[in-house]
């Protein structure tokens, strides 16, 4: 059985992990949004863009951990798409499904 790696772009190398999770090695976000999807039983495509979504959202805050965010910086990034990078309301809703998905489900953390 051959199992698919997503590419992510260099700077968003340091949230994947290769390494197995363990108490001295706690498991990258990124395996973390994978290993959710993958227990929902989503597409493919799904995870590709939840993973690659999330590293543009920690791209665009400096590289900051989302845990250390919250819905001022989601909704500063969603705004950033409408207004400075024009996208269509279908992109902006799957950034938008993607954020929310990362922290309800992933993190743990409700966006109010």
């Amino acid at each position: 059985m051959h199992t698919h790696e997503v590419t992510l772009p260099k700077r968003c190398d340091a949230l994947a992990g290769n390494a197995p999770p363990s108490a001295a090695n706690p498991p990258r976000l990124l395996d973390e949004i994978r290993r959710a999807i993958r227990y929902r039983h989503c597409s493919y495509r799904n995870e590709q863009a939840y993973v690659e979504w999330t590293c543009r959202f920690v791209r665009f805050r400096a590289m900051r951990h989302p845990r250390g965010m919250g819905g001022d910086e989601v909704v500063a990034f969603l705004d950033h798409l409408a207004n400075d990078r024009d996208v269509a309301a279908s992109t902006h809703n799957q950034a938008l499904s993607a954020l929310l998905f990362l922290y309800r489900d992933v993190l743990g953390i409700e966006l109010l």
